[in-house]
């Protein structure tokens, strides 16, 4: 599976169409504030005077809060939508995560089971060598030992492997027991400029152009608390019908008005969550650099490391060092192996433990 493949699927994630629903009720919810607000009819009868009798009620204060509620809403939208993107963006930083996981541990098993063939390989030399005489018994004992730890590190990498690829078809919406393979792998490209980055990044970041849009939102909730604050006037009309004491329809129209007592503490609120967002969107734009920053250098960092090794030019190169012998035997067991032996002589005055400790063939290094 290539990148781009893996990468198409983020549109699918659960984390991605909650955003996507979230983005549409925002922008529901930004229509209703733009409409006027509920009207009330009344129907009722009477049993004396009038057998029907109709009433409505219509306030206007949304007539001086339409623009701060509208302007509310469409902070609350623009947060959904920036959200949505970063939903997006997460998923695909996600994916792509997980198929170069998937990659740099099938690479690694790959290396692991080169390196246990190799070490299998040369035990058994030493144990060739050993047979005619030519090394010590603590020379094999060391390369079966090695050989053993090489083989227990390539399965421990292999299923790494199978781990990773069994994330990464989770997240597909995949079996998890189907193994993937992450091919090809594409080049690492050159870093954009840091200043560039990190300036771009505190002010088009979606993470900070979300709390922008909360800020905004907040804004617009402190002029539409501050209005709040005003009497609320309506209209309210009516008509008197089928009234036996009346000659005709009794018809009626008046003016309710509505004090709002709580609207001070109510401003006081909008204020402090304005100066609350506020300072979030002065936090967000500083993890946002610092973020961007790190991972300008984490990324450089590999790109060159990756650079030296394909330089180098050496595929033999153990990938785990923490396991590396202090001589490599291919060359070693070569090189003694072209060494000239000559038949060794023992004192016979040595005790027996000490003659099993030198080879029976060898140069010798008895004066």
């Amino acid at each position: 599976m290539s990148l781009a493949e893996a990468v198409a699927a983020a549109e699918r994630l659960p984390e991605v169409l909650a955003a996507s629903a979230a983005a549409r009720a925002a922008a529901a919810a930004l229509q209703g504030a733009a409409r006027p607000s509920e009207a009330s009819f009344s129907l009722a009868t009477h049993s004396v005077t009038a057998r029907q009798s109709l009433a409505v009620s219509l306030p206007l204060s949304w007539i001086t809060q339409r623009g701060s509620r509208s302007a509310a809403g469409r902070g609350d939208a623009d947060a959904a939508a920036h959200a949505q993107k970063g939903a997006q963006l997460e998923a695909r930083f996600l994916l792509q995560s997980a198929w170069f996981s998937l990659a740099a541990k099938a690479q690694r098993a790959s290396a692991q089971a080169a390196r246990a063939g190799r070490l299998q390989s040369n035990a058994e030399a030493v144990n060739s060598l050993l047979e005619a005489g030519r090394v010590p018994e603590f020379d094999r004992s060391r390369a079966r030992a090695e050989a053993g730890l090489a083989a227990a590190e390539a399965a421990g990498a292999e299923e790494e492997q199978r781990a990773a690829s069994a994330l990464l078809a989770r997240l597909l919406g995949l079996e998890a027991d189907l193994v993937l393979d992450a091919e090809p792998r594409p080049a690492p490209e050159e870093e954009p400029g840091l200043e560039g980055l990190v300036a771009q990044v505190r002010e088009t970041a979606p993470v900070v152009l979300v709390q922008a849009a909360r800020a905004q939102a907040a804004s617009a909730r402190v002029d539409l608390a501050g209005r709040l604050r005003w009497p609320g006037l309506g209209v309210e009309a009516g008509a008197d019908f089928n009234d036996p004491t009346q000659p005709g329809t009794d018809k009626w129209i008046g003016i309710a008005v509505s004090v709002p007592f709580a609207a001070g503490p109510g401003l006081a609120l909008a204020h402090a969550e304005r100066d609350q967002e506020l300072a979030r969107l002065d936090q967000v734009r500083r993890e946002a650099a610092s973020d961007a920053e790190s991972a300008w250098h984490v990324a450089r960092s590999a790109r060159l490391r990756r650079r030296s090794r394909r330089a180098r030019d050496r595929p033999d190169v153990d990938p785990t060092p923490r396991a590396r012998s202090p001589h490599r035997f291919p060359e070693w067991y070569e090189i003694r192996a072209r060494v000239p032996r000559e038949p060794r002589t023992l004192p016979a005055r040595w005790p027996r433990s000490r003659r099993r400790a030198f080879p029976a063939s060898g140069p010798s290094l008895l004066p």
